[in-house]
C-alpha cells in the first residue's frame, strides 16, 4: 500500500517465532505475520491463541493510526510484575492492514 510515499507491507513469516519478555516466552507461533511500515521497525504479529490469556489484562489505552486504525491495548502480567500497555491489536483494522486484524503485537 502506498499513500504519499508511505508504505505498509504485511506478509506471512516463514518459521517459528517466540516473543520473549524478561526471559519469559509470552507468545510462540509458526503462523506469525510481519508488518513492514515506512519509517518504523518491522513488527511481528501473533495469532491470539499463541498467547496465554492469563498473561493479558485489558487496558483502557487506545491509539489511532491512519493506516491501520484504532489499536486496543493489554497489560502483560509477568512473574516480575505488570508491563503496562505492552500488547496491542487492531481488532477492526482499516482495509490496508486487514491481514493483521485480531493479531497481537508486542512492545520491544
Amino acid at each position: 500500500m502506498g499513500i504519499s510515499g508511505y508504505r505498509i507491507d504485511i506478509s506471512d513469516y516463514d518459521g517459528r517465532v517466540t516473543a520473549l519478555r524478561g526471559g519469559v516466552a509470552v507468545a510462540e507461533s509458526d503462523a506469525v505475520k510481519i508488518l513492514r511500515e515506512t519509517r518504523l521497525p518491522n513488527y511481528h504479529y501473533f495469532p491470539k491463541q499463541a498467547v496465554d490469556p492469563e498473561l493479558l489484562a485489558p487496558s483502557s489505552h487506545r491509539t489511532f493510526c491512519p493506516f491501520k486504525g484504532t489499536a486496543t491495548y493489554w497489560h502483560l502480567d509477568l512473574p516480575e510484575g505488570r508491563v503496562e500497555n505492552a500488547v496491542w491489536s487492531y481488532e477492526t483494522p482499516l482495509d490496508e492492514s486487514a491481514e493483521i486484524g485480531g493479531y497481537l503485537g508486542f512492545m520491544g
